[in-house]
């Protein structure tokens, strides 16, 4: 043992620094140790002669330890003993909580993967063990998991031995007395603090799946819809429900659904019983099977691979019509997707009896692609639909599993298949952590085992990753207690943002199983590009220089002295921007030598100097190059120099700094678009009924700033406005609602910016399928019979009203495009009403057609030049052409109609028939990679202003403007492979930087100088408090949930106060509280805001939410007033995901508000991070002295703001 003649030397090493944060407790080194501190036992137990050999030897000039064996059987083990160690023990303790693992350094000749167990021992009686395979060469081994029956990770502060063991060749796990290694080094790895990060982290569990025991059964099941059959007697029924639409639980004996499910070696049998009190709704017919999710189905969900992708529906009505898809990997599209013309084999039967609907199917097991020699599970997912009009209580559409949303593989429970019943056991999952290793991480399980009878058992672990990719794992287990606590590994497994699922199979000598199932959100920190030089869309090519220009020292706009009235007013745009941002107001001079001025110079060019070749600048291309003494902007046409002045002023506002004199790094920026039809298609918020109210008031400036923002400064060169509901129709009374926004006087002004801004304006209705969105709430007796939001195209009033309201917008925009929509046509029934089977005598494929028709021939008539464009599924036979057959009509609809496909499900090829193409996908960020050969035009479709409809996730994929962005950078850079990952964008930082970078302001009174404003005399709550009384269970079990700094901090390159931990740290406003005021007295530019919100948990919440729909800037969180010295005041609106946004998310892409200049994280002990949000107000009236900003909640959603600091931007002198 190590004794005290080695104490100064041993202290001398101690530490070992192996990198920026993390550094190694030595206990034992071959350099500085002596051998005979090692510790070499044959392991008496095991009941054998194996015996190390530990000798001291030099190779290749390094001491190192030499182990051998003697003996032939038994195990041995050679290692440290750390009790006696009372240094070390001293500095263990001193590091508790910090300690990671231990490394040990191992030389080994061979390159068989020989292994040996490293086991650890722990004073509070537990242990851990890892199997080591050791490799040639001298290599380093990471112990930091592995197999335990305790709480995971150990206290290794408590490490009490550490050994290296070698067992027999006949027990199968080492060398026995073959093995031969060398011995290095032996050290425990402590982690620094890094902003409070460790390598280390735990998960959030999301949710575990429910199981079903699915039994095998030799009855024979006759297939009658009668359920007397003895194997029904036998099984049980699923267990409760969840309101689909409320998401609160139904017990199963309230329930209006019963469901039994057996199996036997070819079949699945499934048998229900539906309350009804009288027959269910079942009006779909064969001709269109989609309808049967119009009437009141039974549905059934199966995913045999569960990898959360792939799929198989059934949903079937009374009536026996079916609808089946599945959704697999498609090899000619390369990619999942959903096909519909898929037909299951089955076999059913039906009856009604005593007011229940009574079921009875059976599938082929190959059918459902469910193989059992593999897992002995299957996702599942129920959910009988009944109409909202029903009266009765009970009956209202219900799912097995609770899911937000429909059909979701990751919500399905599970159907565990067993000949016999498992019996007694029990798994419940106590924890989660994860060991990063960049693009890889390790993740441990820590399983409690309850009421298992004593035995081995085989258990078998499979890990879903966020892109469906499986990893597996099998060993065996002996369970001795009636409680015992396993951890469970899984390594390597791809490390990304997003949700992962987890599967333990227990396998008992029976041949039976436990299943238990659950989902957890992985969560690892994104790259920080926050004033990082980007550019979005991204350019295609960039070379930064050293040198820099000073943007607020010129004076001087040149243009060519035959510049055209075109550019000389694209450089009054630029001009009016520049000095928005640097606060410098330009001349405008045109020269006849420009190449030789200096300053900034705006010319048109076919070519340019690239890297000392002649390089032809394409349409609509630019150049720039930005040295210390000018700024040379140089387009290949008119559009191309307005393009150019959009890239430079992202390049004044990327570094997100406001400094003196405004410095640009010096650049070389070559860029052009990759297709040139690039629309906008704007889903404006909505007016469906005559008395609904937009909340937050807007105008038509509103409207053009938020165009200029995500359409213009994208580089988009179309603009297709849907603002059918929010305009004040002149000649149609009617139309007219009060509340509306816009008059015709503004579509004008509207149109007009478009097109001075290298935009063609359109405009678009939603007409048939969609008519409710702005038709029928004030023309219902247009709505067609049979159909909940279907506006009658055959009605001959129809088109008199639509056409009429068209025709007010094209006399007012002259716009180049129009759409009336066209999708989705038929698609949701009206309850209590048949649709007739005619309409005027027609089919509905002809009244289809034929309103299309006439639609071109208006439009022909107002000004040929119109281009009319119309959305692709009714015309796709793998979408919603298959209605009624309408897509047998497609090779007569006129052809220069340009074909819109807002869904990339579908391969389906229209352009065979010579329609142009568009890729405007709804909730998709691919782009249409697969089609984008066949493209005319790439573009985006976002809905309302781009704010989040809702506070979960739900509605990000529709309605938020990440997807808009994303769709933005491919239009321009179409045939770049690299820009159509969502995840990857903001995994690496690329998308938060960029709403940082848009979230810059002009503000041309901006100072370079910031005052930090001491909310000290506000600040009433301590945030640990807060969690306490609140109870959030984010933040449960920390004794500090938010560790702030004290003092002041560089946040978001602005000097801010923070008030620590230790006394209140915060400012919080709660509804129905009080407002509160707070003291500035200062003249001011802008004032930044370092704020955030937390959930309220009253029961209203829900119905709040609901009522806030009709804020499109985002849902309402309070308001701060700023009162001016002279008593006048602005109302600031407080918005989630605008200017404000959520403590913690689990999900990286709805962190960042979209209008936040920066978020900062403070990391807690867990390694998690919670969001403090930084939002810069630009003073509309910089000359007032500002007395106060207080405040105020609007009590609309039960939610809690937490400011916790305050700083001010200076006038500029």
């Amino acid at each position: 043992m190590r004794g005290k003649m080695h104490k100064g030397l041993f202290l001398t090493v101690l530490w070992f620094f192996t990198s920026i944060q993390a550094k190694e407790l030595v206990l034992f080194d071959a350099e500085k140790n002596a051998v005979t501190e090692l510790v070499n036992k044959t392991m008496s137990w095991e009941k054998g002669d194996l015996t190390p050999q530990a000798k001291l030897i030099e190779k290749n000039g390094k001491k190192i330890v030499d182990i051998t064996y003697s003996g032939s059987t038994g195990a041995a083990w050679t290692g440290i003993s750390v009790a006696q160690l009372p240094d070390v023990r001293a500095e263990l303790e001193k590091n508790k909580g910090s300690i990671e693992g231990i490394k040990v350094i191992i030389d080994y000749d061979n390159d068989d993967f020989t292994k040996i167990i490293a086991s650890c021992d722990f004073d509070d009686n537990t242990s851990l063990s890892k199997t080591l395979a050791l490799d040639k060469g001298t290599k380093e081994y990471i112990i930091k998991t592995g197999f335990r029956k305790a709480d995971f990770p150990p206290k290794w502060e408590l490490l009490k031995d550490f050994a290296l063991k070698n067992y027999d060749k006949q027990k199968g796990q080492t060398a026995g007395e073959n093995l031969k290694f060398r011995l290095s080094r032996i050290s425990m790895i402590v982690k620094e603090a890094a902003n409070g990060k460790t390598a280390q982290s735990s998960l959030q569990l999301f949710d575990v799946k429910k199981t079903y025991e699915v039994l095998y059964t030799e009855d024979k099941i006759k297939i009658d819809g009668d359920l007397s059959d003895a194997a029904w007697g036998k099984s049980t029924f699923l267990d409760g429900y969840y309101d689909l639409q409320e998401q609160f639980p139904i017990n199963a004996e309230k329930s209006p659904l019963q469901t039994k499910i057996v199996y036997d070696a070819k079949n699945l049998y499934i048998a229900s019983a539906s309350e009804f009190p009288a027959e269910p709704r079942a009006d779909a017919k064969e001709d269109n099977v989609k309808q049967v999710f119009g009437d009141e189905p039974m549905e059934y969900f199966f995913s045999a691979e569960n990898n959360n992708n792939r799929f198989i529906q059934y949903a079937v009505n009374f009536r026996g019509i079916f609808f089946s898809s599945i959704r697999e990997y498609d090899a000619k599209a390369a990619t999942i997707t959903a096909k519909v013309d898929f037909k299951i084999e089955h076999e059913k039967a039906f009856s009604y009896k005593n007011n229940k609907w009574i079921a009875e199917i059976v599938y082929p097991l190959s059918a459902l692609k469910i193989d059992l020699k593999e897992d002995r599970y299957a996702g599942f997912q129920t959910a009988q639909t009944y109409h909202k009009a029903r009266l009765e209580g009970k009956l209202k559409t219900l799912s097995w599993c609770k899911t937000p949303r429909f059909p979701d593989p990751t919500t399905f429970g599970l159907l565990v298949f067993n000949s016999k019943p498992f019996g007694s056991g029990q798994m419940a999952l106590q924890k989660i952590f994860k060991e990063d290793k960049n693009e890889k991480a390790d993740f441990m399980f820590i399983l409690e085992l309850k009421k298992f009878q004593p035995g081995t058992y085989k258990l078998k672990q499979k890990l879903v990753d966020r892109a469906g990719k499986i990893i597996r794992d099998t060993k065996e287990i002996n369970i001795k207690n009636s409680s015992e606590i396993l951890n469970l590994e899984i390594k390597d497994a791809d490390n990304g943002n997003g949700l992962y699922t987890h599967y333990i199979q227990v396998q008992n000598s029976e041949d039976s199983v436990c299943v238990l199932g659950f989902n957890f959100q992985n969560q690892m920190k994104t790259g920080d590009l926050f004033s990082a030089r980007i550019f979005h869309p991204e350019v295609k090519q960039v070379k930064w220089g050293t040198e820099v220009f000073y943007a607020g020292k010129q004076d001087v706009l040149y243009v060519e002295d035959k510049a055209t009235e075109r550019t000389l007013k694209t450089a009054g745009m630029f001009m009016e921007k520049y000095y928005g941002y640097t606060g410098k107001k330009l001349s405008l001079k045109k020269s006849g030598n420009i190449e030789q001025e200096k300053s900034l110079i705006m010319i048109i060019r076919d070519s340019v100097l690239w890297s000392a070749k002649e390089e032809k600048l394409k349409p609509e291309g630019y150049y720039i190059k930005i040295a210390n003494d000018k700024a040379l902007l140089t387009g290949r046409d008119e559009s191309g120099i307005f393009y150019a002045g959009i890239t430079f002023l992202q390049a004044l506002r990327n570094s997100m700094k406001i400094e003196k004199d405004s410095p640009v790094l010096s650049a070389e920026i070559l860029d052009w678009p990759d297709i040139s039809v690039r629309p906008v298609k704007l889903f404006h918020p909505l007016l469906k009924e005559k008395y609904w109210i937009i909340k937050d008031k807007y105008t038509i400036q509103d409207l053009m700033d938020w165009t200029e923002k995500y359409a213009i400064n994208m580089k988009m060169n179309i603009f297709i406005l849907d603002a059918s509901s929010a305009v004040k129709y002149e000649k149609n009374k009617k139309l007219n609602n009060p509340n509306m926004p816009y008059t015709m006087s503004d579509m004008k002004i509207f149109a007009d910016f478009l097109r001075e801004h290298f935009v063609k304006p359109g405009f678009s209705w939603e007409v048939g399928g969609h008519g409710a969105y702005w038709l029928l709430g004030y023309y219902p007796e247009l709505r067609e019979k049979g159909w909940q939001q279907q506006s009658d195209v055959s009605n001959p009033e129809h088109n008199k009203i639509v056409f009429g309201a068209m025709e007010e917008i094209i006399d007012t925009m002259n716009p180049d495009y129009i759409s009336a929509g066209s999708d989705e046509y038929w698609h949701h029934q009206k309850e209590g009403e048949t649709a007739d089977e005619l309409l005027y005598g027609k089919t509905r494929a002809q009244v289809f057609l034929d309103f299309h028709i006439d639609l071109r021939n208006f439009l022909n008539s107002k000004n040929k030049n119109i281009k009319m464009i119309m959305y692709h599924d009714m015309l796709d036979p793998s979408h919603s052409g298959k209605r009624f057959d309408v897509y047998k009509i497609t090779d007569k609809m006129p052809k220069d109609i340009i074909v819109a496909k807002w869904s990339a499900e579908s391969q389906y090829d229209l352009t065979k028939y010579g329609f142009k193409l568009w890729a405007m996908g709804t909730s998709f960020y691919s782009g249409f990679r697969e089609v984008k050969d066949k493209l005319s035009g790439s573009g985006a479709t976002p809905y309302n202003f781009g704010y989040r409809a809702k506070l979960d996730a739900a509605s990000v994929p529709y309605s938020r403007i990440n997807k808009t962005l994303m769709q933005v950078n491919i239009a321009w850079n179409l045939f770049n492979d690299n820009v159509y990952d969502e995840t990857a964008f903001f995994e690496s930082g690329k998308m938060p930087a960029v709403f940082q970078m848009l979230a810059v302001k002009e503000n041309p009174y901006a100072g370079d100088k910031i005052q930090i404003i001491d909310l000290k005399e506000s600040l009433n709550c301590s945030f640990t408090e807060y969690v306490r009384g609140k109870k959030i269970d984010y933040y449960q079990g920390l004794s500090d949930p938010l560790p702030v700094p004290e003092g002041t901090q560089t946040i978001g390159n602005i000097p801010m106060q923070l008030y620590g931990v230790k006394n209140k740290n915060c400012v919080l406003l709660e509804a129905k509280k009080t407002e509160i005021t707070i003291d500035i007295n200062g003249s001011f530019s802008s004032l930044i805001f370092l704020h955030s919100i937390e959930i309220g948990k009253q029961p209203d919440f829900t119905l709040s939410q609901n009522e806030a729909v009709m804020y499109p800037f985002g849902l309402p969180a309070g308001n701060y007033i700023v009162t001016y010295a002279d008593t006048s005041e602005e109302i600031i609106n407080i918005r989630i995901d605008n200017n404000i946004n959520r403590l913690y998310d689990d999900k990286i892409m709805i962190r960042d508000a979209l209008n936040c200049r920066y978020r900062y994280i403070i990391t807690d002990s867990r390694g998690v991070g919670t969001s403090l949000h930084q939002w810069e107000w630009v003073n509309p009236h910089p000359e007032k002295k500002i007395s106060t900003v207080t405040m105020k909640h609007d009590n609309v959603i039960n939610l809690d703001v937490l400011l916790f600091a305050l700083s001010g931007r200076e006038v500029k002198k």
